[in-house]
């Protein structure tokens, strides 16, 4: 999850546990919760497996051949095998 703030963010963030698979609800409830005006953009595949890769580059997510696919490229070959 990434986000961006225009202002100070409240404290409590810092007590929302990161893996409890409720990030982005938690996220979202402690910032309205604190007057926080809150935007989203369209969420966008976790690009980490040789699937994630081509599952990015087929939704229109990842333009092939782009420095941002070769970096990934080299990113996923250096962390798994070949399909």
């Amino acid at each position: 999850m990434l986000f961006g703030a225009a202002c100070e963010l409240p404290d409590g963030l810092g007590a929302v546990p990161s893996s409890s698979g409720r990030l982005y609800d938690d996220v979202l409830r402690c910032c309205t919760e604190h007057g926080l005006t809150v935007e989203t953009l369209p969420r966008l595949t976790d690009v980490d497996t040789w699937w994630s890769l081509s599952h990015a580059i087929d939704q229109g997510e990842l333009l092939e051949g782009s420095v941002l696919h070769a970096q990934l490229l080299d990113a996923v070959r250096a962390t798994s095998p070949l399909p």
